[in-house]
């Protein structure tokens, strides 16, 4: 996982915030597999 997902320089963002921007990568991903599994 890349640092260019942030807005802002990670350093700069509370441990909280980058764990939120995580997980929500992590649904989006998901998402994707299950409609490239509904696509077969």
């Amino acid at each position: 996982m890349g640092f260019d997902q942030y807005h802002e320089p990670p350093n700069e963002l509370s441990d909280e915030t980058r764990t939120f921007a995580r997980m929500i990568l992590s649904l989006i991903e998901e998402a994707e597999a299950i409609d490239w599994y509904d696509q077969l």
